[in-house]
């Protein structure tokens, strides 16, 4: 038995053939039927990307802004009692705090 290399293909390929309903569709690109049929019975699902479709870095920099000065107010109003920080993992035993 052969072993293939797991190959990635671009989600609009995924997307037209799925859309077609052909797993033929792109015969040049030598995707396995078997892959091909799967998409098709799946459907099209969510699409990961590191290219933002609504306004990329410049858009999450902004909201790392507004989070982080959030974040300021939210320590300035509740002092020592808010350290977003320490909530990150499971809760204290010894701390004397139910969860």
């Amino acid at each position: 038995m052969s072993h293939r290399s797991r190959r990635a293909y671009d989600h609009r390929i995924k997307e037209q053939i799925i859309r077609a309903g052909d797993p033929e569709l792109f015969p040049e690109l030598e995707i396995p039927r078997s892959t091909a049929v799967s998409w098709i019975r799946r459907g099209v699902g969510e699409i990961v990307s590191l290219v933002q479709a609504d306004g990329g870095e410049p858009a999450l920099r902004e909201r790392i802004a507004k989070l982080e000065g959030r974040v300021a107010m939210l320590t300035a109003q509740y002092g020592p009692r808010f350290h977003p920080e320490r909530n990150l993992g499971p809760p204290n035993p010894t701390s004397g705090v139910s969860a």
